[in-house]
């Protein structure tokens, strides 16, 4: 199966905490691709309070995974916007984290994805970091510190999914459907897996590195 019609998709993988967010912005930013971000966006939907959004939070709220229906179905037409208005690239953030979600993608998009950059890091480093991150409710950015967030200067605070409890809940629930996507792209030998206990500056470079090698007979 091969398809050429669509954009190049590069998702971006890792247990909850590895750092995705944070590497995926900055490659972003050094390649002026845009980001599918899906965890803001199924947020986002949760807080309108829509019939799918109260199913993806009453999930997510309890560090479980929604249904496959409830997640493309809200994060379906923001892809289809993005090929409508022409985009050839792009990277997927969160999403998809099931075989069915990443056939929903390849389906919707006429095009296999290139690739995933897998973060690698411990369950105790994942834990202590996702408890510690602060989220902006307004632009979306995660940071470390900080009572406002540098971007907007909004007043940030800890994700409700990111207290300890629910955090090892969402550490279970990946492990079940992401890590047989793990076991796809391997076999389609389109998977990078980067060290991502390091410090940012050395991850991104590895993250960059990942990139370069996905892409590298593409452009």
């Amino acid at each position: 199966m091969k398809m050429e019609k669509g954009p190049t998709i590069i998702l971006f993988g890792g247990y909850p905490g590895a750092g995705k967010t944070t590497q995926v912005g900055l490659l972003s930013q050094t390649t002026e691709i845009m980001v599918l971000s899906a965890g803001n966006l199924l947020r986002q939907e949760a807080k309108k309070g829509t019939k799918l959004g109260q199913m993806f939070f009453e999930h997510s709220s309890k560090g479980l995974r929604a249904p496959d229906y409830v997640v493309c179905g809200i994060l379906a037409p923001h892809i289809r916007l993005m090929l409508d208005r022409g985009t050839r690239s792009f990277f997927s953030d969160g999403f998809p984290k099931s075989v069915p979600q990443l056939k929903f993608l390849e389906d919707l998009c006429s095009s296999l994805v290139a690739g995933m950059i897998y973060l690698d890091a411990p369950e105790k480093l994942l834990v202590s970091r996702a408890g510690a991150r602060r989220h902006c409710e307004k632009c979306g950015l995660i940071q470390g510190t900080g009572t406002l967030c540098v971007t907007c200067g909004e007043p940030v605070s800890v994700r409700y999914d990111d207290d300890a409890e629910t955090v090892r809940n969402r550490l279970r629930t990946y492990a079940q459907g992401n890590q047989e996507i793990v076991q796809v792209l391997e076999l389609r030998k389109t998977l990078m897996r980067v060290d991502a206990t390091l410090g940012v500056t050395a991850v991104s470079e590895s993250v960059n590195a990942a990139y370069s090698h996905l892409t590298r007979d593409r452009y």
